[in-house]
């Protein structure tokens, strides 16, 4: 494996055990990266350029709860219908670094979420 797809799948890994801990329903099917099966988790075999690294449909709105304690700003039409698409960044570098999003990343935002 290549250094870049090692820290990659660091990041990833950090972020899966974290949101382990504080969202309900949150298994292994929500990491939707190939990098998954490094974690010894079945391969995931779907078209990954189609999904972020985590997908996170939030059925007991845990995840809304866990911004809010955050302090995130709540749009009121987050409900147990929505899905989360988390994509994860990872440097050897320090938290300045610039990171790159790939013009399918950006088109799959923009697809979903109006945002961009």
């Amino acid at each position: 494996m290549s250094h870049m797809k090692a820290v990659g799948f660091k990041g990833e890994k950090i972020v899966f055990d974290h949101l382990a801990k504080k969202l309900r329903n949150w298994s292994y099917e929500n990491w939707t990266s190939r990098l998954r099966s490094r974690a010894g988790f079945p391969a995931f075999r779907r078209e990954e350029a189609d999904h972020a690294d985590f997908t996170y449909r939030d059925t007991a709105l845990s995840m809304r709860r866990w911004l809010n304690k955050l302090a995130v700003p709540i749009d009121p039409s987050w409900s147990v219908y929505t899905t989360y698409h988390i994509e994860v960044k990872t440097t050897n570098k320090n938290h300045k670094a610039p990171f790159r999003i790939s013009d399918n990343q950006l088109a799959l935002v923009s697809s979903d979420s109006g945002l961009v």
